[in-house]
């Protein structure tokens, strides 16, 4: 996950795309923590929930920062799902 977030920093056509690939590189040092905090911990639950956060956090900003459409609305579908899964038990 760090690897493809350097590649959206490197390949970034205008700053929202570099945000977005800041975004998604400090969730990928959180996804990296949920491996060293077990679950059932307070440590672990916090570093999945800002992972999840900053992870979509990323793909907005992403999709807003697009001018190709296909990556546009596939960015948009995947923040779409991502909050709708947060929100359904």
């Amino acid at each position: 996950m760090f690897a493809f977030s350097i590649y959206i920093l490197l390949s970034a056509e205008n700053k929202l795309k570099t945000i977005s690939g800041a975004y998604m590189s400090i969730a990928a040092v959180f996804i990296g923590f949920i491996g060293v905090f077990h679950g059932g911990t307070s440590s672990h639950s916090f570093v999945s929930v800002y992972f999840f956060i900053q992870f979509f956090i990323g793909i907005l900003v992403y999709a807003l920062g697009s001018e190709n459409k296909v990556e546009k609305y596939a960015s948009l579908t995947l923040f779409a799902l991502g909050l709708a899964g947060a929100l359904i038990r």
